[in-house]
């Protein structure tokens, strides 16, 4: 493996274990309803089903209701797909600059 594989299999890696950790907050379950995704990313429920509307974000359906996988949220905010608010961007920020 040359230097340079080995550079990004590590900073691979380190993403994967900060998208775990940040996945893994007790307050908020894997799945999330729509109150529990906008409380997760700081916004209003509204802009999260403007998200949903535009294809935005991943989530599945259960009936009538909306799911968010909230490991899927945490890739979308890292693909900027998704922005959280002010606050929480500042919590994703050493997980962007990997």
């Amino acid at each position: 493996m040359t230097d340079f594989e080995k550079y990004i299999a590590d900073k691979i890696a380190r993403l994967e274990s900060l998208i775990t950790e940040k996945s893994n907050r007790l307050d908020f379950p894997a799945w999330l309803s729509v109150k529990q995704c906008a409380e997760y990313l700081g916004v209003c429920e509204s802009q999260i089903r403007k998200l949903v509307g535009s294809g935005s974000i991943p989530y599945r359906r259960v009936g009538q209701a909306l799911r968010f996988n909230r490991r899927q949220v945490d890739l979308a905010i890292l693909s900027g797909t998704v922005r959280p608010n002010k606050r929480l961007a500042e919590q994703y920020k050493p997980i962007l600059e990997v």
